[in-house]
């Protein structure tokens, strides 16, 4: 069964090993097919330390065509970030 049709996308590890090769193949057709139509994607990892933020990164630099990707990291909270929401230009009242 495709995993389209299947409501529930999670794959046991042995199920996962086995269908890794088709599930790369997919992911690089979908990359040349968005290219393709010009259709930028946004992918954006975020979680707890220790939680493999950086395997999956990794993973997907190491599978994907390189041409066209960037890896950006943002370490450091910026001003804006820091300021609480309702003190910002702009900010609407809640």
């Amino acid at each position: 069964m495709s995993l389209d049709k299947k409501k529930n996308h999670k794959l046991s590890k042995a199920e996962f090993e086995g269908r890794l090769p088709e599930l790369r193949s997919r992911l690089l057709e979908s990359q040349f097919a968005l290219r393709k139509l010009n259709k930028p994607v946004i992918v954006i990892v975020a979680g707890l330390d220790g939680a493999g933020k950086g395997a999956v990164i990794h993973r997907l630099n190491e599978w994907l065509d390189p041409r066209g990707l960037e890896t950006n990291a943002f370490l450091a909270k910026t001003d804006e970030e820091k300021t609480p929401r309702s003190s910002r230009p702009g900010a609407r009242p809640s």
